[in-house]
C-alpha cells in the first residue's frame, strides 16, 4: 500500500467514520489507526475551536504530518450540524488532496 493510500485509508476510518477516540489527560482526543507497516494517529483539543495534528509512522518512524485548525464563526447553525458535514467531506479525502477532503463539497444548506 503506498503512503497516499493509507493516509486516505486512516482518515476515512477515523474522524470521518465518527470512530472511537480515546481521551487523555491532557484534555485532548486521539484517533489511531494501523494496517501493515502503517501507523496513523490524529490528536486534536478542542471542540470550537479545534486544533490538533496528524502523523503517519512507517515501521515506528514519522514520515509524514499534518496540523489543522478550526473554528465555527457563524451563531446561525450549530456546530453539531457543522461537524456532521465535515464528516461528510472528509469521507470524500482523494490521493490528489490526501489532507482534509475535496476543495468544494455541497450538501443541502451547506
Amino acid at each position: 500500500m503506498s503512503l497516499k493510500d493509507f493516509i486516505v485509508k486512516a482518515k476515512v476510518s477515523t474522524y470521518a467514520s465518527n470512530s472511537k477516540e480515546q481521551k487523555l489527560e491532557d484534555g485532548s482526543k486521539l484517533l489511531l489507526f494501523k494496517e501493515g507497516k502503517f501507523s496513523y494517529t490524529d490528536r486534536y483539543f478542542g471542540f470550537n475551536p479545534f486544533l490538533g495534528e496528524e502523523i503517519v509512522f512507517e515501521n515506528n518512524k514519522a514520515i509524514w504530518g499534518m496540523n489543522y485548525f478550526g473554528e465555527i464563526t457563524s451563531n446561525q447553525i450549530s456546530a453539531d450540524k457543522v461537524y456532521e458535514f465535515l464528516r461528510k467531506a472528509m469521507k470524500q479525502v482523494s490521493k490528489q488532496r490526501p489532507f482534509r477532503g475535496p476543495s468544494h463539497f455541497k450538501e443541502k444548506e451547506f
